[in-house]
């Protein structure tokens, strides 16, 4: 049989031409797959983590009968500080004393319940302890309900006159609210005693005629109300382990550095 010879010379026929092409092109998918699976992957692109709230911020709960203002500090920690303002005024009183800044200062969470110009602490004062208003009862579930949302582990009270009375009145009747408190002119005017085990920071001004430290029958803003002996919280507060800080020359109003002075006592830090 006679051997076909290549022709170089030769014009390839259409069939030439089909099988070229064929190959050409499997050529080409072998080097782009080859390509594509030696080409590194690109990097997945980083989630970038939640951002903390970069200022701090207030925010309002109402609550039946009231509402409950709210300061939140950048970062804030697991404590929350109840400030309870005193007779005649409102939870601005406790913004201006400087509680909200040292909140931010110390990273706590500040709660300032709002339910008119007075508390019921027993004896006084003014229309909420005329009308025998149940502040107890609202109290404990305001405390509660702001401990669960901000996850508070801890939680202080403090109070300035009528505020620090209904201090002391709510530990009688609710002693597991709170382990300390500190409080600045006030007294035991709860109507009846009660017993807990937590510790109490008493600051009083020795020069305080409003809230006198050892107590008589006072008028303030045309009400007369009985007032006792500050000493006597120890009787009305059983088994609590009660310090009495008397500042020399002080009045009723408490100093500009008050919320420092009672962080400090409530952290166990030098005053």
């Amino acid at each position: 049989m006679a051997r076909r010879r290549w022709n170089a010379s030769r014009r390839p026929d259409g069939k030439d031409r089909r099988l070229w092409s064929g190959l050409l092109l499997a050529i080409l998918l072998l080097v782009a797959v080859s390509a594509a699976s030696a080409a590194p992957a690109a990097p997945a692109r980083a989630v970038p983590p939640a951002q903390a709230d970069p200022t701090p911020r207030d925010e309002v709960i109402p609550l039946l009968g009231g509402r409950l203002m709210i300061h939140i500090p950048v970062d804030a920690g697991p404590t929350g500080v109840v400030a309870l303002h005193s007779f005649g005024h409102t939870p601005v009183e406790q913004v201006e004393q400087g509680w909200s800044a040292a909140a931010d200062r110390h990273r706590f969470v500040v709660i300032y319940p709002d339910r008119g110009l007075s508390w019921n602490a027993g004896l006084c004062c003014g229309d909420a302890a005329a009308s025998r208003r149940d502040d107890v009862s609202w109290m404990a579930s305001a405390i509660i309900l702001a401990r669960d949302k901000y996850h508070l582990s801890k939680i202080y009270l403090v109070g300035f006159s009528n505020g620090g009375m209904m201090v002391e009145r709510l530990l009688a009747e609710r002693p597991g609210l709170s382990s300390a408190f500190a409080v600045w002119g006030a007294a035991p005017e709860m109507p009846t005693a009660g017993r807990w085990a937590g510790e109490g920071f008493l600051f009083n001004g020795s020069l305080d005629l409003i809230v006198p430290m050892k107590g008589g029958i006072v008028s303030f803003r045309g009400i007369t109300t009985t007032v006792r002996p500050t000493g006597e919280t120890k009787i009305w507060l059983a088994g609590a382990h009660l310090c009495d800080i008397t500042i020399r020359g002080g009045g009723h109003a408490p100093p500009v550095n008050w919320p420092e002075m009672a962080w400090k006592a409530l952290r166990h830090e030098p005053l």
